[in-house]
């Protein structure tokens, strides 16, 4: 079996730098550490100006064609059809969005068994009053409950399978604890809530925040708002960087929002939150905010979710003081493995393949 994965974006420094990006990719090797004997084949097709292939690692590459996602009409739709035909399954990202609705038409013309997994991107306006659209599609695929409500009202079927974390990449750390090290770590753009952060830190207490710069202005506010308190800002941070920093972190606090600090409503703030889920691979806890899918996150006994900026405070005053988690650094990432974990999230989505005869038909 063979299996594109279709996205409007790719996790590179050519592309946009984002854990919805990195997701795709987690996808591919859940895919591939699930499936018995090299049975199954996974790529990636994203957009670039020219056609390009890289080597992604082992068993895993990234297709690029040309075309712009924000213009449907720029695709080179020729390219994009040679290579659904190369595939059994079409499974397509961002897929509510008018480049994913595209890509599902081309794959379901050619005769493929076509998923779809939403990730908070731009809604394309014509599913309101044409939800027919939604049968362009066999079933959805939902990263948590949050995610599954963006398909209410379109006439395929919706099943949640959590996660994937890459739990490889992220393993357990084996660097000392610093008490009073907190970190946050995601692109600086409003609906990324590091102003509560901020403001909630504890004195004698240390945040660093990790991200590239996508929102000066947001920088800018942050920046007035750590004047005079422990806070530091790293924006230039590679994988092994942040890995690094993540061990040695007492606590991840991730404070996901859905009002920015202007009072812009943002209505898709996190479906899953792959920095969560990475910090306790690494054994790190985590305090997150209610906003999104957040808030499932606390299923995991190294996590704690925040109702409120009091709620926060107190959370990480009792984790300056070390008096927040009991946990072991290897119960906690024992614990997100095995819910959100790669090996998990591969046998659950084979699984969704196989249901109804759809393995059958694509095999």
């Amino acid at each position: 079996m063979r299996i594109l994965q279709v996205t409007p974006t790719y996790f590179s420094d050519r592309s946009i730098i984002g854990g919805g990006e990195r997701y795709v990719t987690n996808l591919c090797l859940a895919a591939l550490a699930a499936a018995p004997d090299r049975t199954l084949a996974c790529s990636v097709l994203s957009f670039s100006r020219t056609r390009d292939f890289v080597r992604v690692q082992e068993g895993l590459g990234l297709h690029l064609i040309p075309g712009d996602p924000a213009d449907v009409a720029s695709v080179a739709s020729g390219a994009l059809d040679d290579l659904i035909a190369e595939h059994d399954v079409v499974h397509v990202h961002q897929c509510l969005s008018p480049l994913g609705i595209f890509a599902a038409a081309r794959a379901r013309i050619a005769g493929k068994v076509v998923l779809g997994t939403d990730h908070g991107g731009d809604l394309f306006a014509e599913l309101e009053y044409y939800p027919r659209l939604g049968r362009l599609f066999d079933v959805f695929h939902a990263q948590s409950d949050f995610a599954a409500a963006a398909f209410a009202g379109l006439d395929r079927p919706v099943r949640l399978i959590r996660g994937p974390v890459d739990d490889r990449m992220f393993a357990l750390a084996t660097t000392r604890r610093q008490r009073g090290l907190f970190v946050s770590i995601g692109r600086i753009l409003p609906h990324k809530g590091y102003e509560h952060a901020i403001a909630a830190l504890p004195r004698g207490a240390r945040l660093v925040i990790a991200g590239r710069i996508y929102d000066r202005d947001y920088f800018d506010r942050l920046l007035q708002a750590a004047a005079g308190r422990d806070v530091h800002f790293e924006t230039q941070l590679g994988d092994a960087e942040v890995q690094h920093l993540l061990g040695q972190a007492s606590l991840l606090v991730h404070g996901g929002t859905h009002f920015g600090p202007d009072g812009t409503f943002y209505h898709k703030p996190e479906l899953l939150a792959l920095a969560p889920l990475e910090a306790m691979c690494l054994g790190t806890p985590a305090v997150v905010s209610r906003a999104g899918a957040l808030g499932e996150l606390a299923v995991l006994r190294g996590c704690r979710s925040y109702a409120d900026a009091q709620e926060l405070a107190a959370m990480l005053e009792a984790a300056a003081a070390g008096d927040l988690f009991a946990l072991s650094p290897a119960e906690i990432r024992d614990d997100a493995v095995a819910q959100f974990g790669l090996r998990q999230f591969g046998e659950h989505y084979l699984a969704l393949l196989r249901e109804s005869g759809r393995w059958e038909r694509a095999a």
